[in-house]
């Protein structure tokens, strides 16, 4: 499971992602800078398939990537490649055509269903594979995309994106406490995410974990939120925030950033 919510305010593009991963799963590697002789970016790095969720380059491109749990998924036993490393790849890319080339070129024989996204301030966008197509085509990315493995997915979903319209998001301080809410719930709401963020220590303790399985930051026995990365894109600057943990109970955060050229 993984969420994305994104804005587009006066001055500048707000990004949250929350990461949602196994808790037998070596845990990511901060974000780091990275020059591979073309181009600066910022990215995590995932140790098992060496590649990553998230990146933004120095020309200002954000990648983001999703598993489709509910895609058509090829066997394991299939020689395949790790979606992860489609972020590492795009990650070089300088300019809009060079980012269509390298989807245009993408195996999807051997990947298992993903949504992709990219965002500049030019422009957003999102290509969805389905385990089934034969060519991505290129669509208007929405403001939020949800993944999940969980039975319960299609509730989970649906759910998290009735909250989520419900509410008024006007700058990145919103963003960032939906994504270390324990809201939506099953059969419950609360009046602002100022609410949910004062119910943590409630919720906790009220409820199973089973429970937390619909909020944006996830909690369940098998897996949780991991991390919740928050980016501020401008014209001529970007800025990351990570927090390597809960992002409910995970405090502190690294910072970084670099200007655009």
């Amino acid at each position: 499971m993984c969420s994305v919510n994104w804005r587009k305010f006066d001055s500048h593009i707000s990004i949250a992602f929350n990461r949602d991963e196994s808790v037998n799963r070596a845990k990511a590697e901060i974000p780091q800078v990275f020059n591979d002789g073309r181009v600066n970016f910022l990215m995590p790095r995932d140790p098992d398939g060496n590649g990553s969720w998230l990146t933004v380059n120095q020309c200002g491109f954000v990648f983001l990537l999703l598993n489709d749990y509910q895609g058509l998924l090829k066997s394991t036993e299939l020689e395949l490649i790790s979606r992860g490393l489609l972020i590492r790849g795009l990650a070089s890319c300088r300019s809009l055509p060079e980012i269509t080339k390298f989807v245009a070129n993408i195996d999807l024989t051997k990947s298992q269903p993903f949504y992709l996204a990219m965002i500049s301030m030019e422009k957003q966008i999102c290509w969805h594979y389905d385990g089934i197509k034969t060519e991505l085509v290129a669509d208007t990315l929405p403001e939020q995309i949800y993944s999940s493995g969980h039975s319960d997915a299609e509730q989970i979903i649906q759910l998290r994106k009735r909250y989520v319209d419900s509410l008024n998001i006007e700058n990145d301080d919103d963003l960032i406490k939906l994504h270390q809410s324990h809201q939506p719930l099953p059969n419950n709401s609360v009046d602002s995410l100022d609410d949910s963020i004062n119910n943590l220590e409630r919720a906790d303790d009220n409820l199973k974990v089973g429970d937390l399985r619909y909020p944006i930051c996830m909690h369940r026995d098998d897996a949780k939120t991991q991390s919740l990365t928050h980016i501020v894109l401008m014209d001529h600057i970007v800025k990351m925030k990570y927090w390597n943990g809960q992002p409910c109970s995970t405090d502190h955060f690294f910072y970084s950033g670099f200007t655009l050229s």
